[in-house]
């Protein structure tokens, strides 16, 4: 439908009204006459036959300014399109025979490179298809229906945040969490959905889609419909602000390209699509900021009845989410205004539950803002001393503990920590005739996206195992955290048709934390502990990153080679895994499990084996140590522990 320049007939897309009466002069009436004229130019509008603009000249003669109504279909122009088109049209009138300024990659080109793209995303699979496999309950009366839940039944709320939260929110927010203005606002919306339902749950996020994908690439004056969505998840793990903040942007950062390749996989790929057809239950869309009333050159400016021109959506178009907010900035008289409109559907939530989500969001917002200002005020960090080397092998995924041996490869999954060097030495009370592989959390040194679940983490695990070991049978252990994935990952070799010969479990209970999701300080403290130091040493009780780092650079630690950043990543990878072992339920696996517990440090209310017998087939071989949980990986613990596991070993021969 796409013409060649010149043959477009530009009589049918224009319409005149003589608005020259002086009864014009009454801004009431003008008003209405927007309004109906520009319902009249969207029913105009016929995108299957190559119609996707109406321009509208209310004529209010030489003695008045009078109002051009532009009415453009989305499928050909977005927000950032308006920024284009505008200035273009002020300047072919009052230039009519100076040619316009050229256009670097069509629309046309680039919808070919996003095709091109879908073969060479299949590494992002794994993320989206896990992401968008979770189970989530209803946030409303019951899942929407696209038959039933369309805009004639949509319930809608307008809100502003006044300019006293906005300005400080925007500028210092970015600043003061090292973040960009949508990890800010989304982290907001993470904390207001904690409040509103407790849980985690899924946000379609909707960008500019104008990414760089390759050189020469050049979108600054194409027009059309560029917008991109991605899934995102809101853990709602009742963390902080600044917190909150830091998980959402170490999330959205280490998507590539903005999330653009979700929708690459989902709708362009050859063949059937890869990715599920899933719409998460909450949307979010975040326009930027728009002046006011936005100005040109010669008299120009956007028309302050330009909200009257805005058509309402089609009362048949299915609602694309339970509940969805787009928000903008807009500059009042008093500052930038944080405008959130907010759609829900009419028949799932009742109005007082959609406004609680409104109001949780802004209020913490406010919140984020208020601690935006503490920190611009209280100034940057100390950068700390110079850092030694890291080395970068000790934190890979698979930790070849003891490649080489004679029997089938003992597999130890890490702990809550992320990483495999306390199995380091329970392998020295092991056979030499069995190789020993640990496996550590990745994202560490450099950033990649959290994991959403056990189950996904299973997967991509077995996944090398496979790589290293073809064929079973199969040795899977665990120490706490480590025994959920290793439970988790037995069952996924089961269910691929492998047998797994030993599955060890070495204090891991299939329920939450006792004490929730862990804080910053709390996160803190458990690695000093895990690195053999007591958090209760430094000042307060409290220490920061840096002193923390500088611990370990002063006594040598294998951890002193992260950098402040990379340390802050531990943590967010740490706090990650205490929310997906609340989280878990697991699959049932149907052969025999050696457990082995610690026998201090609980009372009447501490889990026992029992919680596993629910999700285990066969026989559970039950051995204590005496230790508390924590201390199950030092050398006298391991020693034990290296014996039972030994003793196992040698009767499966």
């Amino acid at each position: 439908m796409i013409g060649e320049p010149g043959t477009v007939r530009v009589a049918p897309l224009v319409t005149r009204i003589d608005a020259g009466h002086r009864a014009y002069a009454d801004e009431t009436l003008l008003r209405r006459a927007v309004a109906a004229q520009s319902e009249a130019a969207r029913n105009r509008l016929a995108p299957r036959d190559g119609v996707t603009l109406q321009a509208v000249w209310i004529d209010r003669g030489d003695s008045r300014p009078g109002r051009l109504v532009l009415m453009l279909h989305h499928l050909v122009v977005d927000g950032v399109s308006w920024r284009i088109l505008l200035p273009d049209l002020l300047s072919a009138y009052e230039r009519p025979g100076t040619a316009l300024d050229p256009v670097g990659t069509s629309l046309r080109h680039w919808s070919q490179l996003l095709r091109g793209q879908a073969a060479e995303r299949g590494g992002e699979l794994p993320h989206w298809k896990q992401l968008l496999s979770r189970e989530e309950q209803p946030v409303g009366a019951r899942a929407l229906d696209p038959a039933r839940d369309t805009y004639a039944t949509a319930r809608t709320l307008r809100v502003t945040l006044p300019a006293e939260h906005t300005g400080p929110l925007l500028e210092r927010g970015p600043a003061a969490f090292q973040a960009e203005v949508n990890d800010v606002l989304l982290a907001g919306l993470d904390l207001a959905v904690a409040e509103w339902r407790g849980r985690s749950l899924l946000v379609e996020v909707e960008t500019h889609g104008r990414e760089q994908l390759h050189a020469g690439v050049d979108l600054s004056r194409t027009a059309g419909w560029f917008t991109s969505t991605h899934p995102v998840l809101l853990r709602a793990a009742a963390l902080d602000a600044e917190q909150s903040v830091k998980e959402m942007r170490e999330q959205l950062a280490a998507l590539p390209d903005h999330g653009l390749g979700h929708g690459i996989l989902r709708h362009l790929g050859d063949g059937p699509a890869p990715l599920p057809a899933v719409n998460p239950q909450l949307g979010f869309n975040y326009l930027g900021r728009f002046a006011a009333v936005e100005s040109y050159d010669g008299g120009w400016a956007a028309a302050p009845e330009s909200r009257e021109a805005f058509a309402a959506t089609s009362g048949g178009m299915p609602i694309a989410h339970a509940i969805e907010v787009d928000a903008l900035v807009e500059d009042g008289p008093d500052g930038p205004v944080l405008v959130a409109n907010w759609t829900w559907a009419g028949q799932l939530l009742e109005p007082d539950d959609a406004e609680a989500l409104a109001e949780g969001w802004f209020r913490a917002l406010r919140t984020l803002a208020g601690r935006a200002g503490e920190l611009a005020a209280g100034g940057p960090s100390g950068a700390g001393e110079r850092r030694p080397s890291l080395l970068t092998e000790a934190f890979e995924t698979v930790l070849p503990i003891r490649p080489d041996g004679t029997r089938a490869p003992l597999f130890f999954l890490h702990g809550g920590v992320g990483l495999s060097w306390p199995y380091l030495g329970l392998a020295e009370h092991l056979a030499n005739e069995f190789p020993v592989y640990g496996f550590q959390a990745s994202g560490i040194v450099s950033e990649v996206p959290l994991p959403s679940s056990i189950a996904e983490m299973a997967e991509e695990y077995v996944r090398r195992i496979l790589e290293i070991q073809p064929v079973g049978p199969y040795y899977v252990l665990g120490w706490s955290f480590g025994g959920l994935l290793a439970h988790a990952a037995a069952t996924r070799l089961e269910g691929l048709g492998h047998r797994v010969a030993l599955l060890a479990n070495l204090d891991s209970y299939p329920v939450p934390e006792p004490d929730g999701i862990p804080d910053d300080r709390a996160l803190l403290a458990k690695i000093l502990e895990y690195c053999g130091y007591d958090a209760a040493a430094f000042a307060g009780g409290e220490p920061t990153l840096s002193e923390v780092l500088s611990v370990f650079r002063r006594d040598a630690n294998p951890l002193a080679g992260l950098s402040e950043e990379q340390l802050a990543r531990l943590l967010r990878i740490v706090r990650n895994h205490a929310v997906l072992s609340a989280e878990f339920t697991p699959d049932r696996f149907s052969g025999d499990v050696l457990f082995v517990a610690a026998a201090q440090g609980t009372d009447e209310r501490s889990p026992t084996v029992a919680e596993w017998e629910p999700y285990i087939g066969g026989r559970i071989s039950h051995h204590s140590v005496a230790s508390d949980h924590d201390g199950m990986m030092r050398p006298e613990p391991q020693r034990t522990i290296g014996r039972i596991i030994a003793a196992h070993l040698e009767s499966l021969r």
